[in-house]
């Protein structure tokens, strides 16, 4: 709940994350709901003085006062609509801005997510799916899906670190193929050298 909660104070969008890992908690640990609730209240609370500080409610955000951007979040939920075709091909495939260009070795998910599904683990990956899901409706349903000068797509940047399960599970799943995992190692070393470089 903290972490939710401090997750929100840098990016609003990371509260959409909140429903399926809400779901996920109740399922699975229903007990600690009151735990979470409470741990995020502070860092909420921040947000909220915040917002309230610079722009005169606890209720409105700083897309209200943008004057260059404003007008890409003055319509939807913080200027979501309906998902895009340039988006998706921009956000997932295109040349200079591509999840899956950038960053291939994030398709080791897929294999890695079959095989924890196929262990029983079905909430984990079910929970991870609905997280992706969310992150990337959001982006493609965004008329600023760009979001600027970056290096790939900067609005699912909060969504990366629920794959990094998936993606050892299929790391692990690769070891039975010698040629596909190097292939797959290989990537992780070209992205770590396209982002760090």
């Amino acid at each position: 709940g903290l972490l939710a909660g401090c997750a929100v104070l840098v990016d609003y969008q990371t509260a959409f994350a909140v429903l399926p890992i809400g779901v996920y908690v109740a399922v699975k640990q229903p007990r600690t709901i009151p735990w979470a609730i409470a741990g995020a209240l502070a860092p909420l609370a921040v947000l909220l003085a915040y917002h309230q500080a610079c722009f005169g409610s606890p209720l409105r955000t700083g897309y209200a006062t943008a004057i260059v951007y404003g007008a890409d979040h003055a319509h939807g939920l913080l200027g979501m609509t309906r998902p895009r075709l340039a988006a998706i091909w921009g956000t997932l495939l295109s040349p200079d801005n591509g999840l899956f260009v950038l960053m291939p070795w994030l398709l080791v998910a897929i294999p890695g997510g079959i095989a924890l599904w196929r262990r029983g683990e079905r909430a984990v990956v079910a929970t991870i799916l609905g997280v992706v899901a969310v992150f990337l409706y959001f982006i493609w349903s965004i008329v600023f899906w760009r979001g600027g000068w970056e290096v790939g797509p900067r609005y699912v940047t909060a969504m990366l670190p629920f794959l990094l399960p998936l993606v050892a599970a299929g790391i692990a799943e690769l070891r039975r193929y010698p040629r596909v995992l190097e292939l797959a190692c290989g990537a992780i070393v070209t992205s770590v050298a396209i982002y760090v470089l």
